[in-house]
C-alpha cells in the first residue's frame, strides 16, 4: 500500500477536482448547480470537502490501486475476491474479470433515506433552535470587531461566572485582541452535542445563562420559518446533478487507471443531494450574511480552516461586507494524507476555468511548519500564511520525562482513539493480540470525548481485556509507559512530554504527521511485530525514548514553539495587519 499512497491521493484530488471543473457540452458542474445570489452548494458536499473520516473514495482508491499493483506486477487477468466492499468490485470489475460479485442495491436505497430523513431532522432541529433562542436568547446591541466562529456549547460553553465562557478553540485568544483594543463576540450556531455517558440536556438547560449576554449571536435568530423549510425542501441541486450526469462527456470524468468509479462515486454525490448537508450550510451562509450586514465586524476568525461551515461563513459574510478580513487557526495537525486541506491549485483555489474558487480565508495561521507547507503547497501565498502556533495547543510544552525504571514490573500501555473510533478499531485488535499472555503489558484505552471506542458494539469482547481512562489528558500521559496511536494529535504531545510512541498502521489512509516527518518511530503492521515490539520495549523501555533533537523537531512542525504565546503572536500579528489597512 505506502507504494501507491501518493500516487493514489494526488488521483484523488485531481478526481474531485476535474469532475467539478471540467466544461462538459459548454459548462461546468460548478456552472450548472449555481444560483444567483447564494454562494455554489458544490462546495457544500462532502465529496467536495475531501473529509477521509467520513468520505470512502480516497479509502477505496487507495485500496484499488493497491490491488492493481499488485496485479499488474504479477500478470493477474482474473480476481476473486472475498468479503471486498461493493465499490471496489464495482471498479475493479471495469477492468477485470471479477467473480462472485455482488450487487448491493438495499444498502444503497438504505443510504439515500437516511439522507433524504436527515433532511426532515434538519427541519426539526433548526426549528426547536429558532423558538428556543426566541425565548432564551438576545442578540446584543453593540457592534464587535472581531467575530469568532463557535458552536454552542460544545466548543463555545460557560464559564465559571455569569459572563465568562470557554472557547476550546481560541482559548486565550480573544483576552489578548482585548489588550490591543479590539471588541469581540462570538457568531454561535446553535449545535449541541451530547457527550457520551452524560445526562441528556433540554434546549432550556443548554441555553439557561445565554439570555442577556453581550457576546453571543446566534445565528439561528436571523432565520425565519420560511428559511428553514425552503433551504430543506429545495432539491433543484439534486435535479440539476441529474440532468448534469447525463452527458456521456461528464461520465468519462470518473475514470482513472481504466476503472471506472462512476457507478460508485455517483451513488455518493446522490446521497450529497439528497441529505441535508446542502440545506445545512445554506443556512448558514443566509444567517452569517444577515448578522453581517447587522454588526459589521472588521474582523471573521474561523478554526475549521476550509471545512464546510467556515466555507459557508466565508461566503455570506464576504457578500454582505466585503471589506472585513476573514482568518482562520489551524485548530488540529495535518499531513499530506489527511486530505481535509488538500485543494487544487488551478481548479479550486484559482476558480478555473468557470471563475468558481472555492470559500477560503484571507490569512491562515498555522500551528507549525508541516502545516504552512501544506498551506503553500495548495497555492496561498506565503505573505498570507502565518506562523504562530495555536491556541488550542498553548498548553503544551516540552518536558523531561521522568525515566521509568527497567526492573519494572508493569508498563502501562495506553491506546489513544481518535474522533473516528470505527478507524482505530483495527489498532485495538491487534493491541489485544498482540498483548496475549504478556504479563508486564497492561492495556488502557483513552476514547476521543466525542466519540467513545467502549460503545462500538464490536469492542465489546475487548472491555474486560482493556481498562477505560479517567481523568485529563495529562494524567493519562503521565500514566502512560507507552502510547499506541494511529492518528491522534496526542502523540504529538506525548512524544514533547518524552514518552515512547508506537504507530499502528491501518490497511486505509495514514493522517498521522509522521507520514511526512523524518522522524524514525517505531510503525507496526501485523500483530506478530507488533508483539516483538512490546517485548523489547518491556525489556529496554529505554532505547524507545525520544531525544531532545527529535522534540525540538516535532515542537517546530506541529506546534512552532511550546511556549504558550500563541494568542499573543497571532494578535501581534492582526493588529500589525488592520493598521496596515487603515493605511
Amino acid at each position: 500500500m505506502n507504494a501507491v499512497r501518493e500516487k493514489a491521493r494526488l488521483a484523488y484530488i485531481d478526481m474531485v477536482a476535474r469532475i467539478s471543473a471540467t466544461a462538459c457540452n459548454g459548462r461546468t458542474l460548478r456552472q450548472a448547480l449555481e444560483f444567483p445570489g447564494r454562494g455554489n452548494p458544490w462546495w457544500y458536499t462532502k465529496f467536495s470537502f475531501k473529509d477521509v473520516e467520513s468520505d470512502p473514495t480516497f479509502n477505496v482508491m487507495l485500496q484499488v490501486f493497491t490491488i492493481l499493483n499488485v496485479a499488474k506486477r504479477q500478470n493477474i487477468k482474473d480476481i476473486v475476491l472475498y468479503g471486498a466492499p461493493c465499490e471496489i468490485r464495482e471498479a475493479l470489475s471495469s477492468r477485470y474479470r471479477i467473480r462472485k460479485s455482488i450487487k448491493r442495491y438495499f444498502i444503497r436505497l438504505l443510504a439515500l433515506a437516511k439522507g433524504a430523513f436527515s433532511r426532515m431532522k434538519l427541519i426539526f432541529d433548526t426549528l426547536s433552535a429558532l423558538f428556543a433562542l426566541k425565548v432564551f436568547a438576545d442578540l446584543p446591541k453593540s457592534r464587535p470587531d472581531v467575530l469568532f466562529q463557535g458552536f454552542w456549547d460544545w466548543s463555545v460553553c460557560p464559564g465559571d461566572d455569569a459572563e465568562s465562557l470557554n472557547d476550546i478553540y481560541f482559548k486565550s485568544l480573544p483576552g489578548q485582541l482585548k489588550l490591543k483594543g479590539f471588541t469581540h463576540a462570538w457568531l454561535l450556531w446553535l449545535s449541541p452535542i451530547h457527550k457520551p455517558g452524560a445526562k441528556k440536556r433540554s434546549l432550556k438547560q443548554i441555553l439557561s445563562r445565554v439570555k442577556g449576554h453581550p457576546q453571543l449571536i446566534f445565528l439561528q435568530k436571523f432565520l425565519s420559518l420560511k428559511d428553514v423549510l425552503f433551504a430543506a425542501l429545495d432539491f433543484r441541486p439534486l435535479y440539476r446533478y441529474l440532468r448534469f450526469r447525463r452527458l456521456s462527456s461528464f461520465r468519462d470524468l470518473f475514470t482513472e487507471e481504466g476503472l471506472d468509479f462512476f457507478p460508485f462515486l455517483n451513488h455518493l454525490l446522490i446521497c450529497d443531494f439528497v441529505s441535508s448537508t446542502i440545506p445545512l450550510f445554506t443556512l448558514i451562509e443566509s444567517s452569517s450574511r444577515r448578522a453581517f450586514v447587522e454588526y459589521g465586524p472588521k474582523i471573521n476568525f474561523t478554526f475549521l480552516e476550509f471545512y464546510p461551515h467556515s466555507r459557508a461563513l466565508y461566503e455570506g459574510g464576504r457578500s454582505a461586507r466585503p471589506e472585513a478580513i476573514h482568518c482562520t487557526i489551524q485548530h488540529a495537525s495535518y499531513n499530506r494524507e489527511k486530505t481535509f486541506l488538500a485543494l487544487d491549485r488551478e481548479r479550486e483555489l484559482y476558480g478555473k476555468p468557470d471563475n468558481r474558487s472555492v470559500p477560503v480565508p484571507d490569512y491562515m495561521f498555522a500551528m507549525g511548519e508541516l502545516g504552512r507547507d501544506i498551506f503553500i503547497e495548495d497555492g496561498f501565498s506565503q505573505e498570507r500564511i502565518l506562523l504562530t502556533g495555536s491556541p488550542r495547543h498553548e498548553n503544551i510544552r516540552i518536558s523531561a520525562r521522568q525515566e521509568n525504571r527497567q526492573d519494572k514490573e508493569i508498563y502501562n500501555v495506553l491506546l489513544v482513539a481518535t474522533l473516528n473510533p470505527r478507524h482505530d478499531f483495527e489498532m485495538v485488535q491487534a493491541a489485544s493480540a498482540a498483548a496475549e499472555g504478556l504479563k508486564n503489558i497492561k492495556l488502557y484505552i483513552r476514547s476521543h470525548p466525542f466519540a467513545r471506542m467502549e460503545d462500538l458494539r464490536e469492542y465489546r469482547p475487548y472491555r474486560h481485556k482493556i481498562i477505560s481512562t479517567k481523568g485529563t489528558l495529562d494524567e493519562n500521559l503521565k500514566m502512560a509507559d507507552l502510547v499506541i496511536f494511529t492518528y491522534s494529535t496526542v502523540a504529538e504531545e506525548a512524544l514533547l512530554q518524552g514518552a515512547p510512541i508506537f504507530q499502528w498502521l491501518t490497511a486505509g489512509y495514514n493522517a498521522s504527521v509522521f507520514r511526512d516527518l523524518e522522524v524514525e518511530i517505531p510503525k507496526f503492521y501485523s500483530v506478530l511485530e507488533l508483539r516483538k515490539g512490546l517485548e523489547n520495549f518491556a525489556s529496554n523501555p529505554h532505547q524507545f525514548h525520544p531525544t531532545e533533537t527529535t522534540k525540538s523537531f516535532i515542537e517546530r512542525q506541529c506546534f512552532f514553539k511550546a511556549d504558550g504565546r500563541s494568542s499573543e503572536r497571532i494578535a501581534e500579528s492582526l493588529k500589525k495587519i488592520e493598521d496596515e489597512r487603515k493605511y
